[in-house]
């Protein structure tokens, strides 16, 4: 075995020779943040090892395997923290009416009815005659709770009888909506006997240990062992704020009746262990596409084992459950006029329509806007560069935390092309000037001065203390592919439905990125459409809210398959103009520095 010492945390422990520094550092407690999913591509996870009788030497910690006693020294900022993670959303007026429900029986009125079979005497009480019998085991009990002295309450899921509890527990009635997301989880706690709300929990995904996006984890999920993985570590996840949430609110989870789920394909897959093969290669197929109902027993959740779990019905491809959600809370399926729906992030997910005619599609924006591939990249936690801009020739930072700038988040990059676009650093075909062409366009010296160049690439430093924080050629590469699948998805579907920007009433903007971004400076780098006289509104986390409402509601689960149904899902890999629309949309808006 090989002893192994972590610093500065000072945790020691033994592995096998070949452990990789990635998977001792997570079995120690130290989970690192492994953007690119482990493949050794975005460099991030360097770490200083010491071996006995070697010189110490940076290397990949998720490549490096362990061949002797050693000390290894991680960076603060390599490992996982606590991000910045948006809850909010417009639930709107919502009539209580779960899917789930408690009723109360006194043992009086149970005496008023007469049967040969105790099952068929409940009925007659709940006057719910097309009631389905529950599980054998809650059947085994039946009998003796029918006939407690303090009475029986019925918990019905559906037209099923759920189990029978003796005495009254209507008061112990909770439902969790979960926005499950492929880099943050959102949960929202509802005492469902009287539709209050009680709690809210996040966390982190820890799925991001394994990559930050989800084609990795689809690569990571084509063995059983690696299914299995993720599969569990989206449990831990929802185990955490399930206990989380309940703690904040003073109960237990057992006291949990109800889960409603939204997210995307891929994570509708990996919650359910399904998979995801064949969604991860063209036409892009799910196992299931339609709402999922799965008894709470099955699943290794501390809920309540009578509870029900519902994730959200999918839409088709890479547009999941989360944009059912979107679309349940924004309600542009009841709209006259035509809306336009995105949600930014590592699959740009785009709706344009009204309650005539929706389509939906999906982008491979990549992970860049969440700060994944970008040199100085990281997501939006204490330390991150969220928004910047430049007057008077000096560059103004704004920092989550008003602390010292760690790096830059996906609104912090887009307002960084925003500004270099404007003042004539960045050309519209993305190119970066040199210092030399940037003051013979007239540019400012003393940004000039800011424009160098690190391992023969071209950057534009915004910090100096330390190796300082800058934006390279390649981060603006990254950046402007994102932006293009964005834009293309846009144009396709508005050419599918031959309408101009004059026809579109509003744009929403779902998500966290969409709340946090300067709509301005999205729109001056090409990222949002800048339609004339068509306003901007972010709508927080409409998805999270569309789980809410399910939870709530019936009539929303009812409405969550109409839309479903309703949405036509355009395949953009196999559109005709899918290629040519693309290239086209890769320039940024060639506008007039100011």
């Amino acid at each position: 075995m090989v002893k192994v010492t972590f610093m500065p945390q000072k945790i020691t422990a033994h592995y096998p020779p070949g452990t990789k520094i990635s998977a001792a550092a997570e079995a120690a407690g130290l989970p690192l943040d492994l953007v690119c999913g482990g493949r050794g591509r975005c460099g991030k996870c360097t770490v200083l090892v010491e071996e006995e009788g070697r010189e110490a030497r940076e290397v990949l910690a998720c490549q490096e395997e362990l061949t002797a006693h050693a000390s290894v020294h991680i960076p603060a900022r390599l490992l996982k923290k606590d991000a910045v993670i948006l809850t909010g959303g417009t639930l709107g007026r919502v009539r209580l009416d779960p899917v789930l429900k408690k009723v109360f029986l006194p043992a009086a009125k149970l005496k008023e009815y007469e049967s040969d079979g105790d099952f068929e005497r409940l009925k007659l009480a709940l006057e719910i005659h097309g009631l389905t019998p529950p599980s054998l085991q809650a059947l085994r009990s039946l009998s003796a709770r029918l006939r407690s002295r303090r009475g029986a309450t019925a918990v019905i899921f559906q037209d099923t009888l759920a189990s029978l509890e003796e005495g009254d527990t209507t008061g112990d009635f909770y439902g969790l909506a979960v926005d499950i997301g492929t880099t943050t989880v959102a949960a929202y706690l509802y005492d469902l006997s009287t539709g209050s709300q009680v709690s809210v929990a996040s966390a982190l995904n820890r799925q991001n240990t394994v990559g930050a996006d989800v084609m990795s984890r689809i690569d990571a999920a084509m063995t059983e062992e690696g299914l299995s993985r993720l599969h569990g570590l989206i449990m831990e996840t929802l185990e955490g704020v399930l206990q989380e949430a309940a703690g904040e609110a003073g109960i237990s989870p057992g006291q949990v009746y109800l889960v409603t789920l939204v997210g995307n394909s891929t994570m509708q897959h990996l919650f359910c262990r399904l998979s995801p093969y064949y969604l991860g290669r063209s036409p892009f197929t799910s196992t299931i596409l339609h709402k999922l109902t799965l008894p709470a027993a099955e699943l290794p959740l501390s809920l309540n084992p009578a509870g029900y779990v519902v994730f959200l019905p999918l839409i088709g491809g890479f547009v999941g459950a989360d944009t059912t959600g979107v679309l349940l809370a924004s309600k542009v399926r009841n709209s006259k006029k035509l809306r336009m729906v995105i949600d930014i992030g590592t699959n740009g997910e785009i709706v344009l329509g009204n309650r005539d005619r929706l389509l939906a599609c999906s982008t491979a924006a990549g992970p860049a806007l969440e700060g994944a591939g970008i040199t100085f990249g990281m997501r939006g936690t204490d330390g991150a560069i969220e928004d910047l801009y430049i007057a008077s020739d000096e560059v103004f930072l704004k920092i989550i935390g008003r602390q010292k700038a760690a790096g830059i988040c996906g609104s912090g990059l887009v307002a960084c092309l925003a500004e270099m676009l404007r003042v004539g650093m960045v050309k519209p075909n993305g190119r970066l000037l040199s210092r030399e062409e940037f003051l013979a366009a007239g540019g400012s010296p003393k940004l000039a001065s800011s424009l160098e160049e690190v391992e023969e690439q071209r950057v534009f430093r915004l910090t100096s203390a330390g190796k300082g924080i800058y934006i390279s050629q390649g981060d603006i590469r990254a950046v402007q592919l994102a932006k293009g699948a964005i834009s293309t998805g846009v144009n396709i579907l508005m050419e599918e439905l031959d309408i101009s920007g004059d026809d579109v009433a509003e744009i929403l903007l779902a998500g966290a990125f969409g709340n946090y971004i300067d709509v301005g400076k999205g729109q001056a780098m090409g990222l949002i459409p800048d339609l004339p006289r068509v306003p901007v509104r972010p709508v927080g986390n409409a998805a999270g809210a569309g789980a809410q409402k399910a939870l709530l509601s019936r009539e929303s689960l009812r409405e969550a398959d109409r839309i479903t149904a309703a949405v036509r899902h355009v395949e953009l890999a196999g559109h005709p103009k899918f290629q040519d629309r693309f290239i086209a949309a890769l320039s940024f808006p060639d506008k007039e520095p100011s």
